[in-house]
């Protein structure tokens, strides 16, 4: 994969477009990695596999049939930008919002109904919620 080949010099990696139906990120050498573009996939949901990566800062996950944030995803302190358009999100954990690394968060284009403590668990509607301000200071717009 040239692709992988490219990430060791660059710290980013691109998967997109290559059909990938899991995110096995079995890349235990790349864990230097600031960005990881996995857009335009077929991937439904997203391996912890990720906590691996603490650097990462950037994470593209659009045009993709995932269905839940796994909650580990806020164990990764440095990422600013995340990506979830156009997958199939019905919740949005609270705990995106109030990350405070997070700059830029995109969900348009998902059936998003609740945002929630845990992704099972319900707290308010995400279309009554347009934007929330997070403990840094910085603004989120959510659409859904």
């Amino acid at each position: 994969l040239r692709r992988i080949g490219d990430a060791r010099s660059s710290m980013h990696l691109d998967l997109s477009g290559m059909e990938l139906a899991e995110s096995n990120m079995r890349f235990h050498n790349l864990t230097y990695l600031l960005s990881m573009n996995f857009a335009s996939n077929a991937l439904t949901k997203l391996s912890e596999e990720i906590l691996a990566f603490t650097m990462l800062t950037m994470l593209d996950l659009r045009f993709n049939n995932i269905d839940e944030v796994p909650p580990t995803l806020s164990k990764l302190v440095h990422l600013r930008h995340l990506d979830l358009r156009s997958n199939n999100l019905a919740n949005l954990p609270l705990f995106l919002l109030s990350k405070e690394s997070l700059r830029y968060l995109c969900v348009d284009n998902n059936q998003i109904v609740f945002l929630s403590q845990k992704t099972e668990t319900p707290s308010s509607s995400a279309r009554s919620a347009r934007s929330a301000s997070s403990k840094g200071g910085n603004s989120v717009g959510i659409a859904g």
